[in-house]
């Protein structure tokens, strides 16, 4: 039987792509300009209502991105648009393995 899991053995954990890492309860991203995008893995509900209505296009991504972790548009902005739409499917993945169901599963469920 193996040995029992350390507590700091849950800390970090890669996401599909290598520049993404989930420590705790924040998804944070490394740029193509080793610049840092952070975004933690709870989300209001509010957010979720508010931006369940439309397309996620990059546009969207940026919004959602910045009502749940403000402050970051400069660092975003200056970031190359496939780089950030990766970091948002990396966030999103990191996100749904967290809960359990997409953010569209998550915000009708009753749990």
């Amino acid at each position: 039987m193996p040995a029992p899991r350390k507590p700091q053995d849950h800390k970090t954990k890669t996401v599909p792509n290598p520049r993404g890492k989930v420590v705790g309860k924040v998804f944070t991203w490394t740029t193509e300009d080793d610049a840092t995008i952070t975004i933690p893995l709870r989300i209001n509900m509010g957010v979720v209502r508010a931006m369940s209505s439309g397309d996620l296009d990059a546009d969207a991504m940026f919004d959602m991105v910045d009502k749940i972790a403000p402050g970051q548009a400069d660092v975003i902005d200056a970031t190359d648009t496939n780089d950030f739409m990766d970091c948002f499917k990396a966030w999103q993945a990191a996100y749904n393995d967290r809960a359990g169901a997409t953010l569209g599963e998550s915000s009708g469920s009753s749990t």
